[in-house]
């Protein structure tokens, strides 16, 4: 080959390394072809090829031939350890074979020699310690044998090869990534311009730099009234906050209209604030509605405990009023337990009055055991009239305690009532007296 030809091919390669990946350029398996070609003509080659590693692969695939190697097929790939390339890739280092069998590298191999090969070399596409590919380079056998001298030139223009190979992918890697990014930013920022919350940026300066529909809709309402006016001011006010460092969350509400928004502002670490405003009228009302609804609850629960308490001193009243009816010698002692049981009725009625306001404990001394006995006597009949027994156990080192005597009677009658309730015919419910206070057991369904 004549020198000024070697020259004007060795010079081709830099067009390798002159290749600027941007969208107008032939691409890397196109440059790549012709590289191959360069070295087929350079190393006076009667074939070359190159195979490359795909990203996550484990084999390498054919990207360029030239000369006999254009039969190799376009599927073909190398394997790690499989053939003269595999044992190459497998080795990390470049080999010149002429006879297979004669190659310490590949003893044990069951790799044939080609009749219309005298010698090769292969060459690894090596990236520190990860091998991007190989490339083979032969002559036919009426040629002169590759020397030690060919395989350093040609080990020279591999590392050109790997390096702009690596290049490529890297380049790809971050082209990828940014239109991904690009792909991102157009979705969120879809996202945003959708949201039914107004978004509004601003620079340092409190300039607005970016703004969503909503927020759009809400500034073209600057000059609408009052309402906008206020909740504007409102924004600008927690905006210049956020500015200045502050991370803040309110909320402004118009008295005229009764609407409401909530309003967050977010100081950005490159200078300026976010601002989130929405409206939340029809929240707050569902919150109001929730918060009536469950005052009702609580008054109808109340109530009903009301009846409930109102309606044992009731039956107290009832049953004496029958028994002075039937016995009038007894009306006396029955007058006291009616003007009793009706001084009740009347502080339960103050404590219905008095819901509103806080509990009041009313302390003074207490005879429990005195209280106790009293309960028995009132209730007794109804013990009687469903077969449970009443028993009333007063220890012999009881004490007197200070509480409230009305609020009292009202735990311990609910206590017995409710063990009433929940004995059959001949359960035993059994109240207890000691010096800490009291307890009611019964032997019925429920807790144990």
């Amino acid at each position: 080959m004549a020198l000024q030809q070697v020259v004007n091919h060795q010079a081709e390669f830099w067009d390798l390394f002159r290749f600027s990946w941007d969208r107008e350029g032939d691409g890397l398996d196109q440059t790549l072809a012709k590289v191959i070609e360069h070295c087929a003509v350079c190393f006076e080659a009667s074939g070359a090829s190159l195979f490359l590693k795909a990203a996550g692969a484990e084999s390498f695939d054919l990207v360029a031939r030239s000369g006999c190697d254009g039969r190799i097929p376009k599927n073909a790939c190398v394997k790690k350890g499989e053939g003269i390339a595999g044992a190459c890739v497998e080795f990390g280092r470049p080999l010149i074979i002429a006879d297979p069998k004669d190659h310490p590298a590949l003893f044990g191999r069951s790799v044939k020699k080609r009749d219309d090969v005298g010698s090769a070399m292969v060459i690894p596409l090596m990236a520190g310690h990860d091998c991007l590919g190989v490339m083979n380079l032969s002559r036919s056998s009426n040629t002169i044998t590759f020397s030690q001298k060919d395989l350093e030139r040609a080990e020279s223009v591999v590392r050109h090869i790997s390096l702009a190979v690596e290049n490529a992918r890297l380049f790809a890697e971050a082209k990828a990534a940014t239109q991904n990014a690009r792909k991102l930013q157009t979705r969120l920022h879809e996202i945003v311009h959708r949201l039914g919350v107004a978004i509004i940026v601003v620079d340092r300066s409190e300039k607005i730099t970016e703004a969503n529909r909503e927020a759009i809709k809400l500034l073209g309402h600057e000059s609408g009234g009052t309402e906008f006016a206020g909740l504007l001011a409102s924004v600008l006010k927690s905006i210049h906050a956020a500015v200045l460092g502050e991370d803040l969350r309110t909320r402004y509400h118009d008295e005229r209209s009764g609407r409401s928004w909530s309003i967050s502002c977010t100081p950005l670490t490159s200078g300026g604030a976010t601002a989130a405003i929405e409206e939340v009228t029809e929240h707050e009302r569902a919150e109001r509605e929730m918060s009536r609804l469950n005052r009702l609850a609580e008054i109808g629960q109340m109530t009903a405990t009301v009846a409930h308490e109102i309606r044992n001193p009731l039956t107290s009243i009832v049953a004496a009023s029958r028994v002075i009816q039937d016995s009038p010698e007894q009306c006396l002692e029955l007058g006291r337990m009616v003007e009793e049981e009706a001084l009740k009725l009347n502080g339960l009625c103050d404590q219905f009055l008095e819901f509103a306001r806080p509990v009041v404990v009313r302390k003074q001394k207490l005879i429990l055991a005195a209280l106790a006995k009293k309960l028995v006597a009132q209730h007794r009949s109804e013990f009687e009239a469903a077969k449970v027994g009443l028993g009333l156990q007063i220890e012999t080192s009881i004490s007197n305690l200070e509480g409230d005597p009305l609020q009292m009677e009202q735990v311990l009658r609910n206590l017995l009532l409710n063990a009433l309730q929940a004995c059959e015919p001949g359960g035993q419910v059994t109240i207890r007296v000691g010096a800490m206070g009291f307890s009611v057991k019964d032997d019925g369904v429920g807790m144990s």
